[in-house]
């Protein structure tokens, strides 16, 4: 049954925490040809309205809490198309996206963002510019955020679990064909392992682990025309099943 459309255009990535989604949205206030800022708008899921809507930086993409602060990845997407330069900040809202915080610089081009409570840091990946600065894995500390960690890891896909950090790494060779590793990382050591799939992919493009039983789940895009595959792995990177999707 279809209960209700909200309707927020361009919308991106969703986020839920306690009783809101929150949506982040390319469409903004134009403030010249090129330069679109992007919103997050918060829907509180009992009334299935809109309650709150916050100006972010451009394109805005993933998002995440941590110590009641909305922390959001902006792209610059569409202006670093036009113009060679990309967003490099998180923009930090209030817990119901109805307040602007504060600007922190990290890296061009930013994807996703991880809350990591029990370090209180958050890990930001992030695409480069596609020209002198590399895709990479970034760690923030908001209480110190002029010190952000690089972590030297070309991340494309990032989910966590307790104190693992699942981690899709792609990179092109010359003939611009897809390289792919998987790791996982311990979140206190940073130390990284590759978990070696006994299954030949050929566009992974998402990724989620189980809590649980830690299985890993990717799905391969193939050839963006024809049905991808969802696989399911052991933690030791063997093929339990797959299915076309």
């Amino acid at each position: 049954e279809h209960i209700k459309t909200v309707q927020i255009p361009n919308c991106r990535r969703l986020f839920a925490h306690d009783a809101r989604v929150y949506v982040t949205s390319y469409a903004g206030r134009i403030e010249d040809e090129n330069h679109q800022l992007g919103y997050v708008a918060c829907i509180d899921t009992s009334s299935l309205e809109i309650v709150s809507q916050q100006e972010t930086g451009y394109q805005p993409e993933g998002m995440a809490m941590l110590n009641d602060l909305l922390y959001v990845a902006n792209s610059g997407g569409y202006m670093g198309m036009n113009t060679g330069v990309y967003d490099d900040r998180i923009t930090v809202l209030n817990q119901s996206a109805s307040e602007f915080i504060k600007h922190i610089s990290v890296a061009p081009n930013l994807q996703e963002v991880i809350a990591d409570p029990k370090h209180n840091v958050l890990w930001i990946s992030s695409f480069g510019n596609y020209y002198d600065v590399d895709a990479n894995l970034y760690c923030l500390n908001p209480d110190a955020p002029e010190a952000v960690e690089k972590m030297d890891i070309p991340v494309s896909k990032m989910t966590l679990a307790g104190d693992t950090l699942y981690l899709m790494a792609s990179t092109y060779d010359a003939d611009w064909s897809q390289v792919t590793h998987f790791y996982k990382m311990d979140t206190q050591s940073r130390v990284k392992t590759e978990i070696a799939l006994n299954t030949a992919l050929t566009t992974p493009y998402a990724m989620a682990v189980n809590p649980e039983n830690k299985d890993l789940y990717i799905c391969d895009a193939g050839d963006y025309v024809n049905p991808g595959t969802l696989y399911c792995f052991s933690p030791d990177g063997k093929e339990k099943w797959h299915l076309h999707t």
